[in-house]
Order: structure tokens, then sequence, then C-alpha cells
């Protein structure tokens, strides 16, 4: 039900209005960004709702069978992805954006770099004539 609703709203999202960028009054939200909160929590609901998923198949399938329970390495697989990728959101939001850099440096390029690891010779378009024949 919760999938159907989150399809269902991803082809009921209201347009972006230029205006409402311009004219937002304070306190008042956009149907667009009340779609976005309800589309954005419909989400997150869902993935919490798929971990919670597994660790009870892994319960169910334990019981059926007998054996031990591997939810609890799951959850600490779990909680070491989490912390991986709130570790990885916080390098990119702190450590790598400078704000007073506004040129990007380009390394040169070297027609022969791609021809160090094989047999094949760099092709040189100079030798080439215009009318596409080469000399």
């Amino acid at each position: 039900v919760f999938m159907a609703m989150k399809v269902t709203s991803g082809f009921l999202r209201p347009p972006k209005l230029t205006h409402e960028i311009h004219e937002a009054k304070p306190g008042t939200m956009s149907e667009r960004n009340l779609w976005k909160g309800f589309h954005r929590s419909l989400g997150v609901l869902l993935l919490g709702m798929g971990v919670w998923q597994v660790q009870d198949g892994l319960v169910m399938f334990a019981d059926m069978y007998d054996i031990v329970t591997l939810a609890p390495f799951y959850w600490w697989y779990f909680f070491i992805f989490v912390v991986g990728v709130l570790l990885v959101k916080l390098y990119t939001f702190f450590g790598i954006r400078d704000k007073n850099v506004t040129e990007v440096e380009v390394m040169p390029f070297n027609d022969e770099d791609w021809a160090i690891e094989s047999e094949i010779e760099p092709f040189d378009f100079k030798d080439k004539e215009p009318g596409g024949k080469l000399t």
C-alpha cells in the first residue's frame, strides 16, 4: 500500500512555479514543498520497513529451521553501514568543500598516456587529411 502511494505521489508531483520562489510568505509552504516532505517521509518509512523486514525474515528463518539467528550480525552490519554513510556525508559536507576555490585545476592530457600499458600506438590526428583519409 505504501509503495503504491509513493509511486502515485511521484506521478502527482505539483509543478514548480517561479512565483512561489520569489513571493514566498514566511510560515507558509507551497504545494510542491508539502509534496516533497510527504514523498521524502514516505520513502524513509519504506526504507525502515524494508530494513525491519530483513531482520524479521532472518528471525523467522532461524525459528523455522531451529538454527541460531543471524539478526544480531545483520544489525551490526546495518549499524556499521549507517555510521560509514554518515562519515562520508560529514566528510563531503565539511572536508572537501573549499568555498574560496573558484577555478578547477585540469590535469594535462597526453595521448601517449592511453597507450602505455597496451601494444596499440596512440593515434595521431595530424596525419589525417581533411577528406578523412590517412596519409
